[in-house]
């Protein structure tokens, strides 16, 4: 089932956060700058106040009433290298024991019957089950960005989708 965020989901949404981004970035384990990246950013706080801002929307994906998977939108980010490349897939997190099992593509799919498209975003460069995830639902490199983590810069790749383009999600 897919639906809106609540400010009484954030608990779960930060819990989610924390495992997927670490499940996801920690290749090489876990250090200091990490633990304190993920602990001050990915807070019940945190996505309480983004969820009090009006160009955000998140969508959650609960199976039998656990949160499986995370959708954040930001309808106003515009991509500076391509402006018309659309709205942003802030956050697209899927638990890594759901993987596989269509959920991205339905986040995606409520995104895109919801906002329409054109969308993109940025994912790191090494983030290779994300990469071709998206390039198989038919999104293309149309650029790179940088992530700052404590001094150290970090590549990512920055795709876009367009539903004319094509390709269905």
């Amino acid at each position: 089932m897919i639906r809106s965020a609540t400010l009484s989901d954030c608990l779960n949404i930060t819990a989610l956060s924390l495992q997927v981004w670490l499940d996801s970035y920690t290749l090489q384990g876990i250090r200091k700058e990490i633990s304190q990246y993920v602990l001050d950013t990915l807070t019940v706080e945190h996505f309480e106040r983004l969820l009090q801002q009006k160009e955000k929307r998140v969508l959650l994906y609960e199976k039998d009433q656990h949160l499986v998977g995370l959708l954040i939108l930001d309808l106003s980010s515009k991509f500076v290298d391509k402006p018309d490349a659309g709205y942003e897939i802030e956050t697209l997190y899927v638990s890594r024991h759901f993987q596989g099992q269509d959920i991205g593509r339905a986040l995606l799919q409520e995104a895109v019957s919801g906002y329409g498209s054109p969308m993109w975003l940025s994912t790191w460069i090494h983030n290779t089950p994300a990469l071709a995830f998206y390039e198989r639902l038919g999104f293309t490199i149309i650029g790179e960005v940088s992530f700052l983590l404590d001094g150290e810069t970090h590549a990512n790749h920055v795709l876009a989708y367009t539903a004319e383009s094509g390709s269905s999600l």
